[in-house]
């Protein structure tokens, strides 16, 4: 079962569009050494593409309500936070979201923010604790607003160490990865950053075709993690996630290499393919995913169910296999 829609997390799989597109373990060879010993200790993951190395600390148990919420085509819940890491090689790419976002600077070395405004502005932020030398540990980036960062110093000893929190909480929805091509025409003042701030592998549409994120498709799967190596409650030996499937759609076909997976249903109806086999799935429902077969998991009625996984899931060992 794929986490791919881990709030704070970082796989672009089914919120974003891409097939197959993995974080990295927390292997950070290659590293600046004070980086390694962080990334070690928090069991951070690399995020594909945007580059940084993060782990989710906290989500809020509340869904937004009211005229905010209203802006979302899904719910949201109140607020995450994450831990990450940026090097020169792992910076933060150029992208941007449909909520605000607080930077909060904790240690190592400051960085440079790029910040692209919807209305064509720009400017460069300097994210670290140095106030009077006019260096900023809060930054707050706008809905809407691109955004980049990558740390300033040697290359092989840089890192910048902070947080990013969301209020509502992050939604791979909610993301928009920036190309290349596209800022240098609308923002072409800041060519020389973008160009240092931008990968050849873009997923997604290009910033001249796709809207403002204030309304993205609507994500027909939410996930929340509960235990596991990219959880708050940290387990390497297990791992459980709560998934809910909107009625009428369905996850990705898609297999574990190594985990073996149960699934327990609370609420709904639907049905899952395991192989050739298809079997219905209503509440008490309890159905083992072998690692090496292909499942696939359709809800006719709004779906709810857990899933526990030995060894704890990790990005690397799952494979999708169709969209």
């Amino acid at each position: 079962m794929t986490k791919a829609l881990l709030l704070g997390g970082a796989l672009l799989l089914l919120g974003c569009g891409s097939t197959g597109v993995m974080a990295r373990p927390a292997n950070a060879d290659g590293v600046p050494p004070g980086a390694q010993a962080l990334i070690r200790h928090f069991h951070m993951e690399n995020i594909p593409h945007e580059g940084p190395w993060f782990i989710q600390t906290f989500k809020s148990k509340d869904e937004v309500g009211g005229a905010l919420a209203a802006r979302y085509p899904s719910t949201r819940w109140a607020y995450t936070a994450t831990y990450l890491i940026l090097t020169q090689r792992d910076f933060s790419a150029m992208h941007r979201l449909a909520t605000d976002e607080m930077w909060h600077f904790y240690g190592g070395n400051p960085a440079q923010l790029l910040l692209l405004y919807p209305n064509g502005h720009g400017e460069v932020k300097i994210w670290g604790s140095h106030v009077l030398a006019g260096e900023e540990p809060q930054i707050l980036v706008p809905r809407g607003t691109w955004m980049g960062a990558i740390p300033i110093g040697a290359p092989r000893s840089a890192y910048s160490f902070g947080a990013n929190t969301l209020a509502p909480g992050f939604e791979y929805a909610d993301y928009e990865a920036g190309k290349r091509a596209d800022l240098l025409v609308r923002y072409p003042a800041f060519a020389k950053q973008i160009r240092k701030l931008t990968r050849d592998d873009a997923p997604g549409k290009s910033a001249a075709e796709a809207p403002a994120p204030a309304t993205p498709a609507a994500n027909p799967v939410s996930l929340q993690e509960l235990v596991g190596r990219t959880a708050p409650q940290h387990a390497d030996q297990i791992s459980a996630a709560r998934f809910v499937i909107a009625a009428g759609r369905a996850m990705p076909s898609m297999m574990t290499k190594e985990g073996h997976e149960v699934m327990f249903v609370t609420s709904g109806e639907g049905s899952v393919q395991i192989g050739s086999a298809v079997q219905p799935l209503k509440t008490g429902s309890v159905v083992y995913l072998p690692p090496q077969v292909p499942h696939r998991i359709t809800a006719t009625s709004r779906l709810t169910f857990y899933v526990a996984a030995t060894p704890a899931w990790r990005p690397a060992d799952t494979v999708i296999l169709a969209p």
